[in-house]
């Protein structure tokens, strides 16, 4: 392949609050290994520079918040940026790591691509009433999703091609937007196993540990944790039940604790450094993250990756990922019976515990980050072709 002037466009480098800094890290790092010139768009708050021979250019963060409004206040921001950069140096492509933020960049007359992490806006309900059922902050969700959901769409036009995070994924957004599949490309999100180790934990105390990791909590079914936990104390009293995110409808997730009696049980920890997540992994008897609506979930690997058997919601590119009974258990959404089912099931067969472990293992290794990066030139060659 030529020698490639790439820029890339990302909210964040490194592990920061998601996974998108750690995948904008690994394509920076490919690029520049292979030769190629690399300069990133980021915000200043959120940039690391101890990649050597990237070139950085910061735009201001302030006044973004954390909120999921965040990526449309950046997207002007970075519009200014690469439009200055434009004129002084000439890109074969622009990356963006999460495709909306092309909505406000000028891109006249070179390839673009960027990376769809996730599909909820496409499928949106336009009824308020069924928002209601699953979030505390119904109103504003539903304005905000049936808003971004009108920009999305037309964000997503301006991209030669949209990389998908799973085939559901792809599938929704040709439906809903009505978009070419040739424009869909699938490249699956993966993980670097050197940054996990792998030691499963046996069940010996009495005493196991439910972990669930995730930001936007109501989707990613915490709630349904929160409902399936007097069920699992009944036969494990002494079970922890640690949550790792951070989220504005946190209070209301405390409330529905004390609302069930496990406010005791639940330990709500915030944000956590990779590092610190590393350790919450080795101390966790099952990971669980029962999702209304999921279009991959990078989590399972890592979960998978460091020895702890997964609980997933029977949704989207979670099916793609976790095979029931094979290499995790699936559970359909919002069942908290049934969930609760499958978490004593776990803790209470240890001969099926330790096989989902190996098979999960097994799984993990197929979703290398080498792989995806050779997915990914062999996309960028496709569109300078």
């Amino acid at each position: 392949m030529q020698r490639l002037q790439v820029c890339l466009v990302s909210q964040q480098l490194g592990e920061v609050k998601s996974g998108v800094g750690v995948y904008t890290r690994n394509v920076a790092r490919k690029l520049l290994a292979d030769g190629h010139s690399v300069t990133l768009i980021c915000p200043r708050e959120r940039a690391s520079t101890d990649i050597p021979g990237l070139r950085l250019e910061l735009v201001s963060g302030k006044g973004t918040g954390t909120s999921h409004v965040r990526w449309l206040m950046l997207s002007r921001r970075f519009g200014r940026a690469l439009r200055a950069l434009r004129r002084q140096q000439k890109f074969h492509l622009v990356h963006f790591t999460d495709a909306r933020e092309v909505l406000f960049c000028p891109l006249r007359g070179i390839p673009a691509v960027g990376n769809m992490n996730d599909y909820y806006f496409a499928v949106a309900p336009r009824s308020p009433w069924v928002f209601k059922r699953d979030y505390v902050d119904w109103p504003i969700r539903w304005a905000y999703y049936n808003t971004v959901r009108l920009l999305e769409r037309r964000a997503l036009g301006k991209l030669t091609a949209i990389i998908c995070n799973s085939h559901h994924t792809k599938d929704v957004l040709a439906e809903q937007y009505r978009l070419s599949s040739e424009r869909l490309p699938v490249i699956y999100k993966s993980i670097d196993l050197s940054q996990y180790t792998f030691r499963p934990r046996r069940l010996e105390d009495g005493h196991p540990s439910v972990l669930f990791i995730g930001g936007n909590v109501q989707r990613k079914g915490l709630p349904t944790l929160i409902r399936a936990a007097p069920l699992v104390l009944q036969a494990f009293p002494g079970a922890r039940f640690v949550v790792v995110g951070d989220n504005q409808n946190m209070k209301a997730m405390k409330a529905l604790c004390l609302q069930n009696g496990v406010q005791e049980n639940f330990h709500f920890l915030g944000w956590r450094s990779h590092d610190q997540i590393q350790e919450h992994y080795q101390r966790s008897t099952v990971f669980v993250m029962p999702s209304l609506i999921e279009a991959f979930g990078v989590v399972f690997l890592e979960a998978m990756a460091s020895g702890v058997p997964v609980i997933g919601g029977d949704v989207g590119g979670t099916k793609e990922l976790i095979q029931d009974g094979v290499n995790g258990l699936l559970v359909a959404p919002r069942d908290h019976r049934a969930l609760a089912e499958k978490i004593l099931y776990l803790l209470q067969n240890e001969e099926s515990r330790q096989r989902l472990i190996q098979n999960g293992l097994g799984t993990v290794q197929r979703f290398g980050v080498e792989g995806m990066l050779q997915e990914t030139y062999a996309l960028y060659r496709r569109l300078l072709a």
